[in-house]
């Protein structure tokens, strides 16, 4: 996979308010934290969104969208960003549109 193409597939995973999670890379049904790639998994983080759709040979587009999300949020740690008790929903989506625009931009 290439960065955009993981950037649309978190932006897909993460759509819905109920999909999108704080605390914990990932939660199941009933609010538990559980790993991002379990068949249980309900709703992510920005990290774990990135871990559950790049992963295996989509490593080096994973470590470019991070960089990305760096370089956004200011911080390599954008998930004290994504946890913020301000942060919303609609600023993670907002933040991953970005993302794709900055991509699309440089294409």
């Amino acid at each position: 996979k290439e960065a955009i193409t993981v950037l649309h597939e978190m932006r897909e995973l993460l759509a819905e308010p109920e999909r999108w999670t704080q605390g914990y890379f990932a939660r199941s049904v009933d609010g538990s934290r559980c790993p991002p790639n379990s068949v249980g998994a309900v709703c992510w983080c920005l990290e774990g969104a990135l871990a559950r759709v790049a992963r295996g040979n989509d490593l080096p587009a994973g470590d470019a969208v991070s960089g990305l999300l760096a370089v956004r949020t200011g911080t390599y740690g954008y998930t004290k960003w994504n946890d913020a008790k301000e942060r919303t929903h609609a600023d993670v989506l907002q933040l991953l549109d970005q993302c794709i625009h900055d991509l699309e931009q440089a294409s």
